[in-house]
């Protein structure tokens, strides 16, 4: 089966030797004078030679008697020469880079810098890669190398890069790239001051180095994931900057540099035929994500914060009386018992129930189930020093700590959560004990997920060392809230490999996703424009390798509208109901989020914002849910975005990085909107046959953009189309098809919670539409379509199942037809 060969691969990739065959090309030494030997010489250099050497400095020779000849005229005299000649060129010259030459299977190139010694990082966590299935060896490739002067060019048909000037310092090390290519996306999350929502990296200094950063009146994370597509024409590719240290893209001038701050420069190189298939193969080294818990694809009710049960249940009671679906509910610091500024005796890091304000957790846990709402908690690495927890880690050896090995905490003054230390990560051992110790608990009372915030981390103490061997922050920053989420993941495989984790990150890294890892933005400002950039950095993470990323919807810091005049009420409606449609449509969780400390805020859909609207939106994805959840599937077994971006399905220049405009798995197309007054919503359809999804009526695209009203029966909803051929299952059984293009579409469903579906324990219905004919084949279980609504350029006058005639419904050019129970197949034809 599908998923036994995925499994078995993944085994096979994850056991292949970590290193292959290195081929070094040296290449030739370079001269130069720079300005830091010149001032050390200053004292000796006769005063005639300042302004005539001023001419060299910084400046680079390739060839050794060019560098003589422009030295040699600056040092004026003959006897200038004799005395200072051979001084400076000795001084100047400088052992060339080295490239080392790496091939693997599945066409994986692997480019090392290093110096002429051929040394590389002996640091054996920083050494390791950032890719969970490394292949093995292999001595044929598609790509071809060679050494131009002090250039590598590397080549797949064309050249598709070269890589010059080689800088090995220690610790840092640096390559310039020069490339053709114009268009370049991933390298994870940094929100960008752009005046549209554009999907674009180049023109960009990327800094990689995980960190929370001021934008447009909140906060959201930097988070690296190195690896930058490259859209070269007809030629595409990958570069996967291969290191844990703090790194830099700086795509700001051409040629672009590539830098990183300690360990190897280490370039993973992967080509495709497209950008698509180029993830694919992302994705296959760095893990398929699992299937989050069904929930997970609902609304989830969250603020900062619920302070007891009964402000959560009157939440809750509100919601369901306004006759808005519920899936789950996020608890923040409160359920722990809140936080003391600057205190040792802060709750913060007690991972255990207040139980005055939070009674009978797993009571309460069991009831929200038996309601259908699931539970997620907050967690932080923070300790406060003087809670009895944080003797416990102490004694296992399980905080950041000193040279000597003793705890530190992030500051002696105190912060705003505390005052105290953090959970040292790579000490694995006293992190499972942890887990089994404090998180565990939680899990077997039935919590869904876990919230880990602060993870970049957000702050910590200079003198922080990590792990048995004494790591500085620089080598863990990027890797930090990575190892947090693989002892989690760890903990389930080890104490409850039957439940499936999920991890709501505000930080992560390469691989996140395969341990159960989603994202959202962090403290995103409630502003347009926030959620305008909102829209690209999605597409940026997918390319990454984030599935599941979301957003506090709303709008964190609501003070961020106050760059507007006025009370802002207002347009924080509006700016809430065009956010919440978009996360409707695009995010996983749904979560409204926002500082509600006065408790003068509101954050659930049924009391801010333009409710009716808000009721539509949530309704239509709550009637997407087994679309949604087939698409998981699927990029759990294939690698499969769930929201791609437009240019991951369509080769078309328009459709690159437009960051608003995507795609929902491979059927439908929508568009955000975020803007004060927006009435309409613009969006680009590539060339084809679409069908607008509310008005049923189809479109003849030529590839071109088109205007839809943002509103329609005093509702804000956003376009939604889908293309010719799309299959899309829906809730109460619902089978929609759109037009007549041949398709294929793979409709999933399980229990919803547990791992059994790895094991095979699933649903399974295979379906093709052809034509006029519809085709369902059962490939395993029970699920069974009952309705099929099928939607044509024309109206239909004749509907078949099994060759027998049956009555059928139609408006306009939709028909309605009742499916009946079948065994293996159905097939419907209409005509």
């Amino acid at each position: 089966m599908q998923w036994i060969k995925f499994l078995l691969v993944a085994i096979l990739l994850a056991a292949a030797p970590a290193r292959a065959a290195t081929t070094w090309l040296d290449t030739p030494g370079g001269y130069e004078l720079t300005g830091a030997q010149l001032f050390t010489l200053r004292s000796e250099l006769p005063s005639q030679l300042n302004d005539s050497l001023k001419a060299l400095r910084n400046k680079t020779f390739a060839d050794e008697a060019e560098f003589r000849a422009a030295l040699g005229e600056a040092l004026l005299t003959d006897e200038l020469r004799a005395a200072w000649l051979e001084r400076l060129v000795a001084l100047a010259s400088s052992g060339g880079g080295t490239f080392g030459i790496e091939t693997r299977e599945g066409d994986l190139l692997t480019i090392t810098v290093t110096g002429p010694d051929h040394a590389t990082d002996s640091v054996p966590f920083t050494a390791q890669t950032w890719l969970m299935h490394l292949p093995a060896e292999a001595a044929d490739t598609s790509f071809t190398t060679a050494l131009d002067g002090g250039c590598l060019s590397v080549s797949r048909e064309v050249t598709l890069f070269r890589l010059c000037e080689p800088a090995v310092g220690d610790p840092a090390k640096s390559i310039v790239l020069e490339t053709e290519a114009t268009h370049i996306v991933g390298l994870g999350q940094q929100f960008q001051v752009q005046e549209s929502p554009k999907a674009e990296r180049n023109g960009v200094l990327r800094e990689g180095t995980n960190m929370m950063v001021g934008f447009n009146g909140g906060a959201n994370g930097n988070t690296l994931f190195p690896i930058a597509y490259f859209d070269l024409p007809g030629h595409p590719f990958a570069l996967i900057l291969d290191n844990r240290y703090p790194q830099e893209w700086d795509f700001t001038a051409t040629p672009a540099q590539l830098r990183v701050k300690g360990g190897d420069l280490r370039l993973r190189v992967i080509a495709g035929d497209s950008l698509a298939d180029i993830r694919r193969k992302y994705m296959a080294l760095s893990g398929h994500p699992p299937v989050p818990p069904r929930s997970m694809f609902g609304l989830w009710l969250s603020e900062y914060g619920f302070e007891n049960w009964a402000e959560l249940d009157g939440k809750i009671d509100s919601l369901r009386a306004a006759g808005f679906p519920l899936s789950g509910a996020v608890l923040d610091l409160y359920w722990f018992g809140g936080i003391r500024e600057n205190s040792s005796q802060s709750r913060m890091g007690s991972l255990s129930w207040d139980l005055e304000r939070f009674p009978d957790p797993q009571g309460k846990i069991a009831a929200y189930a038996r309601d259908g709402i699931s539970l997620m908690l907050i967690e932080e690495s923070y300790i406060s020093s003087g809670l009895p927890e944080y003797e416990t880690l102490t004694d296992l050896g399980g905080l950041a700590h000193d040279a000597q090995g003793q705890p530190l905490v992030t500051n002696p003054a105190g912060n705003w959560w505390g005052r105290g230390g953090m959970v040292d990560w790579l000490a694995t051992d006293a992190a499972a004990a942890w887990h089994d110790l404090r998180r565990q608990p939680l899990i077997d009372m039935g919590v869904a997920g876990h919230w880990t915030d602060l993870g970049e981390p957000e702050m910590v103490n200079p003198g922080f060392r990590y792990g048995p061997d004494d790591l500085a922050d620089a080598q863990v920053r990027n890797s930090y809230n990575v190892l947090w989420a693989q002892s989690i993941y760890d903990g389930y495989r080890r104490n409850a490999p039957d439940r499936r984790p999920f991890i709501m990150s505000r930080s992560g890294g390469m691989g996140l996703q395969a341990l159960g890892g989603a994202m959202w933005s962090a403290d995103t400002g409630g502003d347009f424009k926030s959620l305008r950039e909102q829209m690209p950095q999605q597409q940026h993470m997918m390319w990454s390798g984030i599935d599941y990323y979301g957003s506090d919807v709303g709008g964190f810091h609501r003070s961020a509208m106050g760059i507007y005049p006025g009370t802002h009420a207002d347009l924080t409606d509006e700016l809430y109901t065009q956010w919440f449609a978009y996360s409707a449509m695009f995010e996983v969780p749904v979560r409204p989020h926002t500082e509600n400390l006065c408790n003068c805020k509101e954050t659930a859909p049924d009391r801010i914002g333009h409710v009716p609207s808000n009721l539509a939106n949530i309704e239509l994805r709550y009637a997407l849910e087994p679309y949604y959840y087939s698409l998981a599937h699927r990029a759990w077994r294939e690698g499969e975005p769930v929201f791609p971006s437009l240019d991951y399905y369509y080769d078309d220049t328009e459709a690159k990085g437009a960051g608003d405009i995507k795609m929902v798995g491979s059927e439908l197309l929508s568009v955000g909107v975020a803007g004060a007054g927006a009435t309409e919503a613009r969006l680009y359809l590539p060339a084809g046959n679409w069908y607008d999804w509310r008005a049923q009526s189809e479109f003849i695209s030529s590839g071109e953009y088109l205007t839809r009203p943002l509103y329609a029966d005093d509702l804000l909803q956003l376009p939604l189309f889908a293309r010719d051929g799309a299959i899309v299952p829906m809730a109460g059984g619902v089978l929609r098809v759109f037009g007549s293009a041949a398709n294929s579409f793979d409709w999933y469903d399980d229990d919803g919670i547990s791992t059994a579906y790895q094991r095979g324990a699933y649903d399974h219905l295979a379906i093709a539409v052809d034509g006029g004919r519809l085709t369902v084949t059962r490939e395993q279980g029970d699920l069974a379509p009952r309705t099929l609504v099928w939607t044509r350029a024309t109206p239909i006058t004749e509907v078949r199942i099994d060759g027998n005639a049956v009555p059928f419904s139609q408006e306009r050019s939709t028909v309605t037809v009742a499916l009946p129970p079948f065994d293996s197949n159905l097939v419907v034809d209409v005509r």
